[in-house]
This record gives structure tokens, C-alpha cells and sequence, in this order.
């Protein structure tokens, strides 16, 4: 008498030469899993978050700079800026309408990576414009975020968006 006609387990699913082709499926999902989840953690961990710096304290001030922005616009504050492509990184161009600001800086970004976050101050020329020269270390994307801070404590903002070449081109 043979064995699979003695055990019925072996006569009702297995095959006839005894592979049984399951097991080798669990493992090749398993092994797939795995290869995907170490092939998300080298990604996540080469790269950086974009989080703020610290986002208790952005959280603090916000309705703070939100109600500032809201008394420059019911004033009729506004705030013109533009960026030029320089040699060494970006020209900055600021133009206020309806007040006289106490300060003007930029704040340099690099969205992409972090170590590069800069804030200057531009300097008021004769024709009122606040001018200045915003040093990109490195080519590609930056964003330039324009704050003036007026007397009366509104505050107007804008963000430029600025694409550096070596070269000096710019969109």
C-alpha cells in the first residue's frame, strides 16, 4: 500500500511530486515587503524634513504677524519685490506704497536642504528703494521671503520664488 493512500493530509492537497508552491509565495511576499520597507527607510533617512525650526514657537506668533498683515492692508500698505540674477546670487528690490518701513529683510531658503537659511537687511537708496544683495551658496531653487516692518507695527510680506545658475541666469 503507498503512502498517500494510507494518509489522507498527503492525498487531498498536495501535488503529485510533492512541492507544495505556497510556502514559496508567503516567502517571496515577505521578501518583497521587506526589500520595499529597508528602500523607504534609506529614502526617508537621506533626506531631510521641511518642517519649522521650531513650531511651538511659529505657532505662538502667528496670529500675532497675521493681525499685523491685516492692518497693513486696511491702511492701504503694500509691498512691490523683485530679484535679479547676480553674479554671487540675487538682487533684491524692494518698494513700499503708502508708508515708510523701519526695516526691510530678506530671509534666504533653500527649501531642498538645510544648514542654508540666512536673514539680511537691504539698505534704503536715494530714490526710495530698499536694495541688497542676497549671497546664493549653491544653484538651484531658493525662495527669498521679504519682511518689512513699519512704525506703526504692521507688517507686510512676500515671498519670491528664485532659480539660480552658476551662470547667472534666472526664472
Amino acid at each position: 500500500m503507498a503512502m498517500a493512500d494510507r494518509d489522507p493530509l498527503l492525498s487531498s492537497g498536495s501535488s503529485q511530486n510533492g512541492f507544495e508552491p505556497w510556502p514559496w509565495a508567503l516567502a517571496a511576499l515577505l521578501a518583497v515587503m521587506i526589500g520595499c520597507s529597508l528602500s523607504l527607510w534609506v529614502i526617508a533617512s537621506s533626506y531631510p524634513d521641511g518642517l519649522v525650526g521650531d513650531a511651538w514657537e511659529a505657532g505662538l506668533t502667528y496670529n500675532d504677524d497675521l493681525a499685523a498683515r491685516l492692518d497693513a492692508r486696511a491702511l492701504g500698505m503694500s509691498l512691490e519685490a523683485s530679484s535679479t540674477a547676480t553674479a554671487g546670487g540675487a538682487g533684491v528690490a524692494v518698494v513700499l506704497m503708502g508708508s515708510a518701513a523701519e526695516t526691510v529683510t530678506v530671509a534666504r531658503i533653500r527649501p531642498a536642504e538645510s544648514g542654508y537659511d540666512e536673514t539680511f537687511e537691504l539698505e534704503l537708496d536715494k530714490a526710495g528703494v530698499w536694495r541688497g544683495e542676497v549671497p546664493l551658496p549653491r544653484a538651484g531653487r531658493w525662495q527669498l521671503e521679504v519682511r518689512a516692518r513699519l512704525a506703526s507695527g504692521a507688517k507686510l510680506e512676500r515671498t519670491l520664488k528664485h532659480w539660480h545658475h552658476p551662470t547667472g541666469s534666472h526664472r
